[in-house]
């Protein structure tokens, strides 16, 4: 095979392997993202829900 093809195919399988951790990455940075949202929106409800039961507790 000619050298320029090979090298032409391994610059291309090595931007396709970048751009495949790239992706990947921004995935897990906007999955890690929501799921700090949504524990700290879990987080506030749980507060809430502890707040109303002691005020409606006449012991406390």
């Amino acid at each position: 095979m000619n050298v320029t093809v090979i090298l032409v195919a391994a610059t291309a399988i090595t931007f396709f392997l970048v751009g495949t951790v790239l992706v990947a990455t921004f995935a897990m940075a906007a999955l890690s993202h929501n799921q700090n949202r949504m524990q700290r929106r879990l987080r506030h409800w749980q507060d809430e829900a502890v707040r109303l039961s002691r005020a409606g507790d006449p012991e406390r």
